[in-house]
């Protein structure tokens, strides 16, 4: 199971986006990966992508520009997957303090002017999904993850 998440993290990071600079090995071994696996509700794994794309998205390009992360991913399975999971959410901090730094950065992007969560058909992420498991992914290494084949 952990190499199957290795090798989703790793197509992941192969497929779509653009490469701006090469990352060096140290770097990268700095690099603080996290990763949510989320259940999107019966029906609502395309309203939920359309959520991400309005609000989670942004936020991670937020965390780009103010240096904390180097990337994000969003990958889907079918959304009748019996893995009891459909989206994985992964966002790569550039080390532990820029990981630590989150939330703080989060709530600054939040309370700027103009800021607002845009809800999709009137619901919010509590309304179409929830969050099965979350990792903090560090030096390589990765968990067991339930249903990763």
């Amino acid at each position: 199971m952990r190499r199957a998440l290795l090798l989703l993290i790793l197509a992941a990071g192969l497929a779509g986006g653009s490469v701006v600079r090469l990352v060096t090995l140290e770097e990268r071994k700095a690099s603080v990966w996290a990763v949510d696996l989320v259940e999107t509700l019966s029906g609502e794994q395309e309203r939920y992508l359309r959520f991400n794309a309005l609000n989670w998205v942004p936020m991670r390009e937020a965390f780009v520009a103010e240096g904390l992360a180097r990337s994000f991913r969003v990958l889907t399975l079918s959304p009748d997957s019996t893995r009891g999971w459909d989206v994985m959410l992964m966002t790569e901090y550039i080390n532990d303090e820029a990981f630590a730094r989150r939330e703080d950065v989060f709530q600054e992007v939040r309370a700027r002017p103009g800021y607002e969560l845009k809800r999709v058909d009137g619901l919010g992420p509590r309304d179409l999904a929830r969050v099965v498991e979350s990792y903090e992914l560090r030096d390589g290494t990765v968990p067991s993850v339930p249903n990763a084949r």
